[in-house]
């Protein structure tokens, strides 16, 4: 997180209003917690989080910081931009290492409708930051809008439509040849403590009719929907509103059955109708209802800001008046304590160094501590002979055992947790080229989820100089307990991979047995001779045929799996 709140003053923005004033960490700090973040967890990815990312007032300093860990392979992403904050330099070095995406919140669709909520962002700035993003090689891109926002009306809609159309056009006017959108359509809900505080939410059947209408406006294959359901986003209207009688509709919920009622496939519309309807709530009252500037509301007692500056934010969005930046001068909206300036870190980044409180010798991790100031190489007992000194970019392959709890990683997580652990280790893993680089780790063969393992096979190339025993002793420190490296040993670069080899497997089989009855000679419910003579009827089959669906194209094919069974 580099800095926490938001001057620019959306008016449908609860959080803006939650977290002034506005503070940011320098960039000495930032860099900090990035170093020992990454160094700890072996993360490749890293986000720099704030409610307006584009406004942080260090931004060369943050392409300086980016820059540093360009050659680590790590790739960085800044959350919630705006359009004309983003300077082209930080685009770029965003886009270096790997495009992990890139996102604009026009929210509105129109310019007088942006003016309402005070987005003060207009339809060219929008246009120029996609051609920017696009031109530097992203062709992935999420697009915030919400509907049912104050004052809106038909033209607001086909302005949206178009807007997205034209972000289309712009893009393909940049040099992509293909592209997606991710668009996402919210339904606007008004907040406590905000300017939109006593405005109606639309109702239901008007917020689905206009999610509908957009949606059969804008059906290209470019375009990936991620929309919120209008009936959550209702209910969300009657909590974010609601008062003290609406205890027993949530208690009433919870006993017909309600749990996780945020997430999509946990939502039941429903249930919240029976519950109003056994308590005796009217939702409309909460929801669809405009509330008078004078009626005294259930959260009056709770003091953000003053009544008084939100009553002139909503005349002014009536208007469609814009406020400026409080950034710049104080707009008097009582958040702040007298005298008190918002923190930038362009002003603070002389004397913000000696506050870090990151100079811990050790630090702990999973349960453990991780040393950092001593030297994992001279711990190793040295041998004689050349067969453990690897020449740089060279190959390893190690055996490990993988038991208890992690039998159940699946494949793609067990390659995570050794890249993850490998840099947390320290080592420079050499990577593929391309606009996805991945490190170069492979294994023998994936096993089912859920198999205990004692003998699996992986292999990884290395960009320094390292032995075998180095590359145990050192995973060995990182990774869980229950997934060990066993052996090691180097080979040529050109052996071939383990991908080339025919594995064959022994395995285990545990049968459960009955306790009534005999344990050496039985099991479930058959005795030893009973289970070999099941063994050798099915060996005995000269086909063994299967069934099974094919993942990508959803198509059944048969297979013979006898000749791949030995013994």
């Amino acid at each position: 997180e580099i800095a926490r709140g938001c001057t620019r003053g959306c008016r449908f923005c609860q959080a803006g209003i939650f977290y002034r004033p506005v503070r940011e960490r320098s960039p000495d700090y930032i860099d900090r917690i990035i170093k020992e973040s990454l160094k700890h967890t072996g993360y490749q990815e890293l986000s720099l989080a704030s409610l307006s990312s584009g406004d942080y007032s260090c931004p060369d300093k943050l392409v300086e910081i980016l820059k540093r860990y360009e050659a680590q392979r790590v790739a960085a992403s800044l959350s919630s931009l705006r359009p004309g904050t983003l300077r082209g330099e930080l685009i770029r070095q965003i886009s270096r290492v790997r495009k992990t995406g890139f996102t604009i919140a026009p929210e509105a669709g129109t310019d007088r409708l942006r003016a309402v909520i005070n987005k003060n962002l207009s339809h060219r700035e929008i246009l120029n930051t996609v051609a920017e993003v696009f031109g530097a090689g992203w062709n992935t891109l999420k697009l915030y809008f919400m509907v049912g926002l104050p004052t809106e009306s038909a033209e607001d809609i086909e302005g949206l439509i178009d807007l997205v159309e034209e972000i289309r056009r712009t893009a393909r006017g940049a040099g992509r040849r293909s592209h997606r959108f991710n668009l996402s359509i919210s339904s606007f809900v008004p907040k406590a403590h905000t300017p939109f505080q006593w405005v109606p939410q639309d109702s239901l059947k008007i917020l689905q009719e206009k999610h509908d209408y957009i949606m059969s406006r804008l059906k290209r294959r470019e375009y990936v929907w991620r929309c919120q359901l209008p009936e959550i986003s209702c209910m969300e209207g009657l909590l974010a509103r609601g008062d003290r009688r609406l205890g027993p509709v949530l208690s009433r919920v919870w006993e017909l059955g309600g749990k996780f009622e945020a997430w999509q496939e946990g939502f039941s519309y429903r249930r919240w109708q029976q519950a109003w309807a056994d308590c005796g709530i009217d939702p409309e009252l909460y929801t669809t209802r405009r509330r008078s500037l004078e009626e005294v509301l259930p959260w009056a007692h709770l003091n953000l800001v003053e009544v008084d500056f939100l009553k002139r934010e909503y005349h002014k969005a009536m208007r469609g008046e814009h406020t400026p930046d409080c950034r710049y001068g104080c707009i008097s909206c009582g958040a702040c304590p007298r005298g008190v300036a918002p923190v930038l870190a362009a002003a603070r980044m002389d004397n913000c160094a000696a506050k870090i409180g990151l100079d811990s010798a050790t630090t702990a991790i999973e349960g453990r501590i991780i040393e950092n100031s001593r030297d994992l190489v001279t711990a190793i007992p040295t041998s004689g002979g050349s067969s453990s000194s690897i020449p740089p970019r060279h190959r390893l392959r190690a055996k490990f055992r993988k038991l208890g709890r992690l039998r159940f990683l699946s494949h793609l997580e067990l390659m995570r947790t050794f890249s993850r652990a490998s840099r947390r280790a320290g080592f420079n893993l050499c990577y593929t080229q391309g606009f996805h680089p991945r490190p170069k780790l492979s294994f023998l063969q994936a096993l089912p989820v859920g198999t205990e393992s004692v003998s699996e096979y992986l292999e990884l190339e290395v960009a320094d100089e390292i032995s075998a025993k180095e590359l145990i002793y050192k995973l060995n420190r990182v990774l869980p307990e229950e997934l060990h490296l066993l052996e090691a040993r180097c080979v040529p670069l050109e052996t071939p991979s383990l991908a080339s080899y025919k594995s064959i497997f022994d395995y285990q089989v545990f049968m459960a047995h009955n306790n009534n009855m005999d344990t050496d000679l039985s099991l479930n419910h058959m005795t030893i001779a009973e289970h070999q003579s099941q063994i050798e009827k099915f060996l005995a089959q000269p086909d063994i045929i299967i069934r099974y669906k094919k993942h990508r194209t959803g198509k059944y094919k048969e297979k013979n799996i006898r000749p791949d069974i030995l013994k």
